[in-house]
């Protein structure tokens, strides 16, 4: 089986994610999607819906490695939204960790896990054209993300 990874950038009420198999060079898109906060949960019922959420998708796609996407540092000042967003990716961090190895950082992380610097990483991000020939003209800005650390993790 080749190398699998998944890839998570969190927002505050939602989980971004993506599978990626095989190389950082040549990444192939095995699934992505969203992982929604339950709307009529506290707090403290969404994280624990978004933790079996991505509990699941390990389950389902059995990724050998996982990587979340942290904010730039920067971000971390800006009030209460970094902070709900730094809680998630804590419990999906704990949650992965207790089976297969998390990796963790910002955009310039994973630039260098694919070889590239932050503002290369970024650029890719925001093109419309494809990753390395993998086609995310459809994705959003944080399923390419997800997509993005995939790939990196699989560097």
């Amino acid at each position: 089986m080749a190398a699998r990874s998944l890839g998570i950038r969190v927002e505050t009420d939602t989980v971004f994610w993506a599978v990626v198999e095989g190389e950082a060079q040549a990444p192939v898109l095995v699934d992505g999607g969203k992982i929604p906060a339950p709307i009529s949960e506290d707090e403290a019922g969404r994280l624990i819906a978004q933790r079996r959420a991505v509990l699941d998708l390990i389950s389902e796609h059995q990724p050998q490695i996982v990587f979340v996407r942290f904010p730039e540092s920067m971000y971390a000042s800006r009030g209460e939204a970094p902070r709900k967003r730094c809680r998630v990716e804590g419990v999906l961090m704990e949650a992965a960790s207790r089976s297969i190895p998390v990796r963790t950082g910002p955009l310039s992380t994973i630039g260098k896990g694919l070889g590239i610097d932050a503002k290369a990483a970024k650029a890719l991000r925001d093109e419309n054209a494809d990753l390395r020939g993998l086609d995310w003209s459809k994705r959003d800005e944080y399923t390419r993300e997800a997509i993005l650390a995939a790939a990196a993790a699989l560097g």
